[in-house]
């Protein structure tokens, strides 16, 4: 089993199989091709895409469909070749969030999904084209966010 030290995780232990390969690495950081998803609780939808070459660098990650259950893209058929998706239910859809200081002002990005095949652990952030969906989109509804007050 190998091990990392990661700047918010501390020492994580993994098995091979448990690494996802980006062959291109994320957009803006396309050095970073091997990470790994932790999820410290499993009953929230949030988790981590914490990368096994740069020890501080990690990306918060949420299932969009809890947000945004009408969210909904074709993926280009290039990406599921890169991918080798066969079947839908194969593959886990996450948004990576940016968070500011003030949290009820977070955001997802729903423009450019992480997309990653469960079976190959292979994954691909993928940057939808004609679409209406943003980069940076609320992750909260005003009506929660006043609810929150």
């Amino acid at each position: 089993m190998a091990k990392i030290e990661t700047t918010r995780f501390g020492r994580v232990k993994y098995n091979e199989e448990d690494i996802i390969h980006f062959e291109n690495g994320i957009p803006g950081f396309e050095k970073e091709q091997l990470f790994l998803l932790i999820q410290p609780d499993v009953d929230q939808p949030y988790a981590f895409l914490q990368s096994i070459q740069t020890s501080d660098l990690a990306f918060v990650i949420v299932n969009p469909f809890i947000f945004y259950p009408n969210y909904e893209f074709d993926l280009d058929e290039q990406s599921k070749e890169e991918l080798e998706i066969n079947h839908v239910e194969d593959i886990t859809v996450w948004g990576i969030l940016s968070i500011p200081e003030d949290f009820k002002k977070t955001t997802i990005n729903l423009k450019a999904p992480v997309i990653i095949n469960v079976k190959n652990r292979k994954g691909k952030q993928v940057i939808l084209h004609d679409t209406l969906y943003e980069i940076k989109t609320p992750l909260f509804s005003q009506k929660l966010i006043e609810g929150v007050k």
